[in-house]
């Protein structure tokens, strides 16, 4: 955080600047490596291009942190994120 702007560690390769507007984002796959290699991607993409491109086949969820101090955090989910997790079997 510089000057109460909160940066991401993240660089747009299009712009070499960082991303912005996205707190996180998390890929469900079956390797780490896959997971980590498009959450990085769609973290980049952005929200809108990342889940009309890919939510249907990832599943993708982003997080974004409100403007207003105090709000909740704002979570959008791919539709294949509910599939994956009802699917996913649960930790006892």
């Amino acid at each position: 955080e510089v000057g109460g702007r909160r940066y991401s560690h993240l660089l747009d390769p299009r712009t070499g600047m960082p991303v912005e507007g996205i707190a996180a984002c998390s890929v469900m796959a079956p390797t780490c490596v896959e997971s980590d290699a498009w959450a990085t991607a769609c973290f980049v993409l952005g929200i809108p291009l990342s889940l009309s491109r890919f939510g249907e086949h990832l599943a993708i969820r982003f997080t974004v942190m409100p403007q207003r101090e105090g709000a909740p955090p704002i979570v959008q989910e791919s539709p294949a994120w509910s599939r994956w997790t009802a699917a996913a079997p649960r930790l006892q």
